[in-house]
């Protein structure tokens, strides 16, 4: 991570910090970051454990942004060691635009964070739901760490059109054994998943329930707005529930 930050902190120089209290976490963050169309929102999470999954109450990540430019370095410093890994209750998110990022940039950043788990196994199952939003599963992901993809409007192969960016979330914690793939977002609720998803072989793995994600707040930077959400227990429902097989 520190070398990953190196990379950021050489492209960009403004910087913000902003910190949250509540009577069981507290967790402050710092970042660097300066918007634009098209880029890559990079965010890390380092607090304490189960940071990103604290009850009942928001969910404050740092934000950078990395330009594409910068994707070649982050291949080159972790995509060709196959070695990279975090500390437990760290997280990882990786938010494209919905204004053109490329698949290509995605598979960049999957391939980047490749590490050894038992998401292996069940690729081939769940890798032809993904190949048909034209996004690939074939290279395995660390998942101590959540993987978003805001890929909005690039989704054509929906029986509707999605008309408002959502959210497709990987993630799991090292010490238990489910994998948890999550769609969430403004969308979602309009989106045919029978579509989207009917066609792969998923043999009963999936169950189809929804996601509640809520903007709590906005991070004010010069150019943008970015939204910070919040994770409320009673309304959080798992759209897609996937177990290691």
């Amino acid at each position: 991570m520190d070398k990953l930050f190196e990379l950021t902190n050489k492209y960009f120089a403004e910087s913000y910090e902003f910190s949250v209290t509540d009577e069981e976490t507290e967790i402050t963050q710092r970042g660097v970051g300066m918007p634009v169309s098209g880029a890559v929102l990079f965010v890390e999470a380092q607090a304490g454990h189960k940071a990103f999954l604290v009850k009942n109450r928001p969910l404050f990540l740092k934000y950078s942004y990395i330009y594409k430019s910068l994707l070649a370095d982050i291949v080159s410093t972790l995509g060709a060691k196959k070695e990279w890994t975090m500390s437990s209750g760290n997280a990882i998110t990786v938010f494209f635009t919905a204004d053109g990022a490329s698949n290509n940039v995605w598979n960049a950043i999957l391939s980047a964070m490749y590490v050894r788990t038992g998401l292996e196994k069940i690729l081939p199952e769940i890798s032809p739901a993904f190949d048909g939003l034209g996004i690939s599963l074939k290279t395995a992901v660390h998942f101590d760490s959540f993987i978003v993809a805001d890929i909005g409007r690039r989704i054509d192969s929906a029986a509707q059109p999605v008309d408002a960016p959502f959210h497709i979330m990987a993630g799991m914690e090292s010490r238990q054994s489910d994998k948890e793939i999550l769609i969430s977002g403004p969308a979602a609720e309009r989106l045919d998943f029978s579509a989207i998803f009917g066609a792969a072989s998923l043999t009963g793995n999936l169950k189809y329930r929804k996601l509640l994600l809520r903007p709590v707040a906005e991070l004010k930077t010069k150019d943008d707005k970015i939204p910070i959400y919040s994770f409320e227990e009673k309304k959080f429902e798992k759209i897609l529930s996937l177990a290691a097989g």
